[in-house]
């Protein structure tokens, strides 16, 4: 047991500890003009990361009717009716559950 928290406690400390101390540096700094000129730089980066990402993994998720149809369903509920996205996650989880029945 003191072995399982020593592991958790490794795992979750180090990165709390390090968001911790960027959030107060973040607290102090957000309004720079140099630091409001860097994030206008990474906006497009992480734009096209996260669509790099989105590709890959609609190429390997996409792989029938059933998974097309319920990608095509879940964009449309989620651009129509502004759902809360956890919704759809555990939503798409249970008929792809149900599926596999």
């Amino acid at each position: 047991m003191m072995g399982s928290f020593a592991a958790s406690a490794g795992m979750i400390l180090p990165p709390f500890i390090f968001m911790s101390i960027i959030a107060v540096i973040w607290m102090k700094f957000a309004e720079a003009d140099v630091v409001q000129q860097v994030f206008k730089v990474l906006r497009p980066t992480t734009i096209g990361l996260i669509g790099s990402a989105a590709i890959l993994i609609a190429g390997n998720s996409l792989v029938n009717w059933q998974s097309i149809i319920l990608f095509l369903l879940t964009l449309v509920i989620l651009l129509r009716l502004k759902t809360n996205p956890i919704w759809l996650i555990l939503a798409g989880g249970l008929v792809g559950f149900l599926l596999k029945l």
